[in-house]
């Protein structure tokens, strides 16, 4: 990366709106890209937990330090919107090593559920659903959303892992829910 200063001082660089700043003020203009700001924590974590994000780490083969930057990542956009049990799922997706992420990203409903949301979705398109019939409709649809969105994170995370999985049919093996 290279940077043209107008100044010679030192400092902590941020980028804004296509220029760099350093913490007095004094413009740096970003030839290439801005720096990334990285901020170091210090957390005390039970020792079990301590077990298996290290434990989690080697699995996934990836440096600890990697491997709990991932998964902040992963998990923070998702605390906000969604129900705390389905953020907790999806969050755990992190935990899990690349053969189980890639199990995650290929489940697909029975061929049972799948013929029980057809007639529920034909019943009501006909005009013929009643509200238990329209409650089952609701919990298999929100139980689909969860499907799909368990199967995405688990997408993107094998990506950030190294995998392509820009190619449908490596995601369209069959891999039933359980």
């Amino acid at each position: 990366m290279s940077f043209e200063t107008h100044s010679a001082s030192p400092g902590v660089f941020h980028f804004l709106s296509g220029m760099c700043y350093n913490k007095g003020g004094l413009e740096i203009v970003c030839v290439e890209e801005a720096v990334m700001l990285t901020e170091s924590v210090t957390l005390q974590l039970p020792v079990n937990l301590y077990k298996r994000i290290q434990t989690a780490a080697r699995t996934t083969q990836r440096p600890m330090e990697t491997f709990l930057l991932d998964a902040v990542t992963t998990a923070l956009p998702l605390l906000n919107d969604l129900p705390p049990a389905l953020a907790d799922d999806v969050s755990n997706l992190a935990l899990l090593n690349d053969a189980a992420l890639w199990r995650e990203a290929r489940r697909t409903w029975s061929a049972s559920e799948q013929e029980q949301l057809d007639d529920l979705l034909y019943r009501k398109e006909a005009g013929d659903l009643d509200k238990k019939g329209q409650r089952a409709l609701d919990h298999l649809l929100a139980e689909y959303d969860r499907l799909m969105l368990m199967r995405a994170q688990a997408a993107l995370l094998l990506k950030q892992r190294g995998y392509d999985v820009t190619d449908p049919a490596t995601l369209n093996v069959s891999a039933k829910s359980s």
